[in-house]
């Protein structure tokens, strides 16, 4: 059998065959490739998790009323979960479910589970957006909510555990409460305001308390104090006043509370609840506890959203200051009314 020769000016290597089947070759020059990153393949570098959390943070959070929650909850996992240094495009379904089962069930923290996944999927979702690509799946993307479908609360406090409580606020030192929570607590009820924008109240935002004018007391929040985005105005009853009044000789550029935040709050109902044996119920059924006192007397939902701050998409600015002002002042009036005569009824009255 004639032998094969190589070609004049080629040397001699394996064939097209012999290299198919040895395709260390070509796997080494893709090992060199990797070696010189992804730069080389893509024009980019590849971002790693605290790289994409930076960005996210400065293009995104910052906005946003709950940015440095958001943030804190981002780095932690990072740290926490040894992903700061890992390629964000390398981080699978497999590590998303095992880090949300961690803090679900090894931690017992069942809703931080689901709002941890929530702050995730929102972010890997931006991150694989055209123009940026830093990932080409979003792990969370098909997981079940770690902590189970989460119930809407519908906890709200009956005439009796409103006297209860307020009697009980009359001495907070009992529960190792401040008066100043004590307080902040009271005007959650009587204002139907988030706690959050009770406990960050500053004198300057309270306005017209002392004479006649337009649109008598009211309390004028800016658009970064308010979860929608958006200034908004409420309207202050006789009773507001009442509570708010010792503390309006304070510095009215300092907040009127010496408070924590809210979580401070949450740590003062946990006492109340404890001292007095009620069945639970947060600052925040205190709001909804005002709703419900304005839905048994008749008002629609969308008019209680009036005064519960719920704007919708496309809402002005003018509307979320002024628009059905006399509408919100009325229904505080009717809160103030159900209050004080829940707060002067006998037990056998509260009973009947």
């Amino acid at each position: 059998m004639a032998h094969a020769w190589p070609l004049p000016g080629r040397a001699a290597g394996p064939s097209a065959r012999d290299r198919e089947r040895c395709p260390q070759d070509r796997c080494g020059r893709r090992d060199a490739d990797d070696a010189q990153g992804p730069a080389r393949r893509d024009g980019k570098k590849t971002k790693t998790y605290a790289d994409v959390v930076a960005l996210y943070n400065d293009a995104k959070l910052v906005s946003l009323r709950s940015a440095k929650k958001t943030l804190q909850t981002l780095e932690r996992i990072g740290r926490v979960y040894g992903w700061n240094e890992r390629p964000l495009s390398s981080i699978t379904d497999d590590d998303a479910a095992k880090m949300l089962h961690d803090i679900a069930d090894k931690r017992g923290r069942r809703a931080a589970a689901n709002q941890t996944k929530h702050i995730l999927h929102a972010m890997f979702k931006w991150a694989k957006q055209p123009g940026r690509k830093f990932t080409a799946i979003n792990p969370f993307a098909d997981l079940p909510a770690p902590g189970g479908v989460t119930v809407p609360r519908a906890r709200f406090l009956s005439a009796t555990e409103i006297k209860q409580l307020w009697r009980a606020l009359d001495e907070p030192e009992r529960f190792k409460v401040s008066p100043d929570a004590a307080t902040a607590l009271r005007l959650i009820l009587v204002t139907a305001a988030r706690p959050g924008m009770v406990a960050g109240m500053v004198g300057a935002e309270l306005r017209d308390l002392n004479g006649p004018s337009e649109h008598g007391p009211h309390w004028s929040l800016s658009a970064e104090r308010m979860k929608a985005g958006s200034p908004f105005i409420t309207p202050l009853t006789g009773l507001a006043l009442e509570l708010l009044r010792p503390y309006l000789q304070r510095n009215p550029e300092m907040r009127l509370f010496k408070l924590g935040g809210r979580q401070q709050l949450h740590e003062a109902a946990t006492r109340i609840v404890e001292g007095l044996g009620m069945q639970r119920w947060t600052p925040h059924d205190l709001r909804r506890t005002a709703a419900t006192i304005l839905d048994r007397s008749g008002y629609s939902l969308e008019q209680i959203g009036a005064l519960l701050a719920h704007t919708r998409k496309g809402v002005t600015a003018v509307y979320a200051r002024w628009d059905k002002f006399d509408l919100r002042r009325e229904m505080a009036m009717v809160i103030e009314r159900s209050l004080r005569e829940t707060l002067t009824e006998t037990p056998a009255q509260l009973a009947a």
